[in-house]
């Protein structure tokens, strides 16, 4: 066996928008964006007994790429989610990986999107909305050898299914706080509480500072677009994403963390800096102090780089 396995998604919106749907399906904490896709790193207790690492990678689907005169029973899909074992025995690690295989295809199911479950040489189930699970016999190949087994004409054959992707989302409100220590942008979501107060909620969205506005403007759009709507945040706890990731515990990250607070409200956008915190310990990432006016901007219709930019200039004026 291979020393992954992957599910492919059919779904044609763009990166930044599957990323934080699957992080969602899959109750994670966090994820971040790397320069070829997005990495998910997994708590495995909850997938599997016993030691391990399990780390997924998001990542556009290259098979036409590779050969567009390739026949494979994954051609069909934009994105591929690839999961990686470490520290798993290695006369294990096949077998369990292909159960966190198959359990991260049946978590994916809630996307309600086409699913195809396999690995480089063999697919062994996959998921049509409206039509359910397939399983494969052991040994089906991916490749022409296999059609006939595997073949669904509402996937494959045809261009049908490469467009139009669905709109993006009109945004009208939402409230996320960005951080950023070393370079290291994370946008964590706040969903209201009643009596005026906010809790910060995952999955929070990790990215250098180096990706740029545009593509921090388009991540901020997905994390604001899910702190308004409690229903499909993660209820799971964001700061140890946040300080794990930056290598800090809380109070070193607090006393190092610049912060904006992003909130949006029809088409008026308000961002409130705060440096870095100076105070006695709180147990926790505390943020710093109001640095400067409260910055209010008539965006209009939502422009990625545009407020992008807003965001890192604030981050910039705190150093």
């Amino acid at each position: 066996m291979s020393s992954t396995v992957e599910v492919y998604v059919a779904d044609w919106r763009d990166a930044a928008a599957v990323a934080q749907r699957v992080a969602v399906a899959l109750e994670t904490s966090g994820y971040f964006r790397a320069t070829h896709g997005y990495t998910y790193t997994i708590k495995t207790a909850s997938w599997f007994t016993g030691p391990g690492v399990l780390t997924l990678r998001l990542t556009e689907s290259d098979w036409d790429e590779d050969d567009p005169d390739l026949c494979t029973a994954f051609e069909s899909y934009a994105y591929e989610v690839s999961a990686e074992l470490a520290g798993v025995p290695g006369l294990a690690r096949d077998e369990v990986l292909e159960r966190v295989g198959r359990s991260l295809f049946d978590r994916l199911m809630v996307l309600g999107l086409p699913l195809a479950f396999g690995n480089g040489t063999d697919i062994f189930a996959d998921f049509l909305p409206g039509r359910g699970v397939r399983d494969f016999p052991p040994g089906t190949d991916l490749d022409a050898d296999g059609r006939d087994v595997w073949f669904e004409p509402r996937l494959h054959g045809t261009d049908e299914q490469d467009g139009p992707a669905p709109e993006r989302t009109v945004l009208r409100r939402g409230t996320v706080t960005v951080f950023e220590v070393g370079g290291l942008v994370q946008l964590v979501p706040q969903v209201a509480v009643g009596g005026g107060r906010r809790r910060a909620v995952a999955p929070v969205a990790s990215l250098r500072r180096g990706a740029g506005p545009e593509v921090i403007g388009r991540a901020l759009a997905e994390v604001l677009d899910r702190s308004a709507r409690p229903d499909v945040v993660v209820d799971a706890d964001p700061w140890s994403w946040v300080t794990g990731t930056s290598r800090l515990d809380a109070d070193a990250y607090a006393r190092q963390a610049v912060s904006v607070d992003v909130e949006l409200v029809g088409e008026v956008l308000q961002a409130v800096l705060h440096g870095a915190y100076s105070g006695p310990p709180r147990g926790g990432v505390a943020q710093g102090p109001v640095i400067g006016d409260v910055v209010r901007r008539d965006i209009g219709r939502w422009d990625d780089a545009e407020v992008g930019g807003v965001v890192l200039g604030l981050l910039s004026g705190a150093g």
